[in-house]
């Protein structure tokens, strides 16, 4: 795709790298490539560690707002708006479109704030079953609901994420299927050089990513049968959750099983590893599954709709139903274990799968041709005024 003329985007999160968040490292993703067909764009994303400041990281400028996601006062939701505001409003002029990541009542707010500035904008909606879960539903509900009538484009990224737009009533010509997207470069397959199977999770160790059911799976798994097996789990642990503490003593978990802090070059991991398992109860297109496939591997992962999009059941692994707890996941488990052939097999289709569909080439300019069509809409509604 050709350079054309200069594109200016704001994007608004409540996460934005270096915090911890799958959906703001994609979107960073995304954007540092798009600069590639002169996309300029910064971020206004809120902040716990303090009321307002501004930073450059790699040369991506950053607004941090004071704000606590997930567990604001009304006061507190009321001050990131009006702060919110003001960042839009003093920056009105260094971006044509504004880019929402999240549709939850702390972001919808944009809508309302984009009409008054007469700007185009768009969301991405994240996560199903939770980000118009709440609308219509009481006076934040509808509140909600009214601002997100204001967004001239849905990015959905699965189709559970779809249906559930469709049904909230938002009108179906401005939802766009768009999945998230994988740089294929980077994530690479290599060859396996280990003599213990290595079988990988990466994530927020909580009970919504099924971690609980995935350990207390393992430890069962490995104490009824001797496995030349280790368990990877990385990612930050949910103190509120504390899934850890109910294993931390048990000798199979801590023979069998790693946990790994976060960290930037997770490919390297993936690379070394020979199976890659996510059993959450509910996603929206998980980076992780997709960058796992990418590097060859064969995925276990939950009947959720942002996973079984691009995990094909008997072909690049399997999807197993939440509702049979343990069982079932210890039965593809074991099945992975047992035969290398499989695992490699099913690792060239789970490759060969992301490269068809998900590169990140191809999301990138999906993306420049909407933010395109945006601004002739926007140009057009000017011409006619």
């Amino acid at each position: 795709m050709n350079k054309i003329n200069k594109v200016k985007i704001c994007v608004v999160a409540l996460r934005f790298p270096p915090d911890y968040t799958g959906a703001g490292l994609q979107a960073l993703r995304l954007f540092n490539d798009l600069k590639s067909l002169n996309v300029e764009w910064f971020v206004i994303s809120a902040s716990t560690n303090a009321k307002f400041y501004k930073e450059s990281i790699k040369g991506n400028i950053i607004f941090r707002i004071k704000g606590n996601p997930g567990n604001w006062s009304t006061i507190e939701l009321l001050s990131f708006w009006a702060h919110l505001f003001e960042l839009l409003f003093k920056t009105r002029k260094n971006y044509d479109i504004i880019y929402v990541i999240g549709a939850n009542l702390g972001l919808s707010i944009t809508g309302l704030f984009a009409k008054i500035l007469s700007k185009k904008l768009m969301v991405k909606l994240t996560l199903a079953k939770s980000d118009i879960l709440g609308v219509n539903k009481g006076f934040w509900g509808r509140f909600q609901y009214f601002c997100l009538k204001f967004f001239d484009r849905y990015i959905s990224i699965s189709d559970e994420i779809y249906q559930e737009l469709i049904e909230a009533d938002f009108d179906s010509d401005k939802i766009i299927k768009l999945p998230n997207g994988v740089k294929t470069d980077i994530f690479v397959p290599s060859r396996k050089e280990h003599s213990s199977i290595q079988v990988l999770y990466v994530g927020m160790i909580c009970k919504r990513k099924g971690s609980d059911l995935l350990i207390e799976s393992w430890i069962e798994l490995l104490e009824q049968e001797s496995l030349s097996a280790t368990l990877i789990l990385v990612g930050p642990v949910d103190e509120h959750d504390r899934v850890i503490d109910n294993f931390s003593h048990n000798k199979t978990f801590q023979k069998s099983v790693k946990i790994l802090e976060p960290r930037n070059d997770i490919q390297k991991i993936m690379k070394e590893c020979d199976i890659f398992i996510l059993p959450s109860i509910n996603e929206g297109l998980p980076n992780v599954v997709l960058e796992a496939m990418s590097c060859g591997l064969p995925i276990i992962g939950s009947n959720t709709a942002g996973i079984t999009r691009c995990v094909k059941n008997d072909l690049n692994g399997y999807v197993i139903n939440r509702n049979n707890g343990k069982n079932e996941l210890k039965e593809k488990l074991h099945i992975l274990l047992k035969n290398k052939t499989l695992r490699e097999d099913m690792g060239k289709k789970s490759r060969e799968i992301v490269n068809n569909n998900f590169s990140m080439k191809m999301v990138r300019d999906e993306y420049y041709k909407i933010f395109m069509t945006l601004i002739g809409e926007y140009k057009c509604e000017k011409s006619s005024l």
